[in-house]
């Protein structure tokens, strides 16, 4: 059934699933969902979700935070519906959740225009601007940084467009920023929760200072 719905909303290039009928997930239908989810991503297919308000709490019944289990599907569906709704505080506390239960990053969110757009790394008049995904080696990226801050008596970083940091880049990240914060002050503006909360769970903020997004 949900081949021949989704072919024929990707002929449309949009369509609407409607859960109101939906009483019970198991997680061979979570990894259907999300294959099918996928696909549509990959053919520039955009999903809306209508009366999916009950299905999270039903992913959630097949998963727990601390238990790693052997398949992350319904970790995955579920971060990718709450994407979907624009449940942002819940998406990221689940993106939290799944970070520190298999310390990796979580999966990057669909990509969306409205919402997200990938920034390069530079500077604006006001800030040095942070990419949009900090992986290893971040070398490069410490070395701009250091570029930029020896002419200014304050470094300021532009988060606004860095949707993730890579866990295992976390914490070198967090040391070249803490040995910069230890000869001037150190400001990391219009973070997301999801950053800052995995920042401080690394390494702790030190002597940045870390101003959360407004969502």
């Amino acid at each position: 059934m949900l081949d021949h719905l989704f072919q024929m909303g990707c002929r449309h290039r949009q369509f609407r699933l409607e859960f109101l009928n939906v009483s019970e997930v198991d997680m061979a239908g979570c990894d259907a969902l999300l294959r099918k989810l996928a696909s549509c991503e990959t053919q520039g297919c955009e999903v809306s979700l209508r009366n999916a308000d009950a299905l999270p709490d039903e992913i959630r019944g097949l998963i727990q935070p601390g238990r790693r289990d052997n398949d992350d599907t319904g970790w995955r569906l579920l971060m990718a519906l709450l994407w979907l709704m624009q449940a942002t505080s819940a998406y990221e506390s689940t993106c939290l959740d799944y970070s520190i239960t298999y310390e990796v990053s979580p999966p990057s969110p669909r990509s969306s225009p409205t919402r997200l757009h990938d920034a390069k790394s530079g500077r604006s008049d006001q800030a040095f601007i942070m990419p949009a995904t900090i992986e290893m080696p971040v070398d490069v990226l410490l070395a701009g940084i250091d570029a930029d801050a020896q002419c200014h008596e304050r470094l300021v970083l532009d988060c606004a467009g860095l949707r993730r940091v890579d866990f295992n880049a976390a914490a070198p990240l967090l040391a070249g920023l803490n040995r910069l914060a230890s000869i001037k002050p150190v400001e990391l503006r219009h973070t997301s929760f999801l950053v800052a909360v995995l920042l401080q769970l690394v390494g702790g903020n030190g002597k940045l200072k870390i101003i959360h997004r407004k969502t």
